[in-house]
């Protein structure tokens, strides 16, 4: 595994599963640029958009429970997370 991509695995969602606010942390000493935030349902659908900041507190409000993926763009590369809003 190369660097950016054990950067990139490394990114984590807290708290999951989460109810009305969520942050993506990244533990590690190099920390990705984030590019794009996107909630998105199985079928592929955006549900919400996020302005993406590493560290920020993003609020699920008007979420409908379920399970949902959190697609991320950083400077190297995709990252999809499970995501459950309850």
């Amino acid at each position: 595994m190369g660097q950016l991509e054990s950067v990139l695995q490394n990114l984590e969602l807290v708290p999951n599963p989460a109810s009305i606010h969520l942050r993506v942390r990244h533990p590690g000493q190099s920390t990705p640029v984030l590019r794009s935030l996107e909630l998105v349902d199985a079928m592929g659908k955006i549900i919400r958009s996020f302005e993406p900041k590493i560290e920020e507190t993003y609020t699920l409000s008007g979420v409908p429970k379920g399970t949902y993926w959190l697609v991320i763009q950083t400077d190297g590369g995709l990252l999809k997370r499970p995501l459950v809003v309850k």
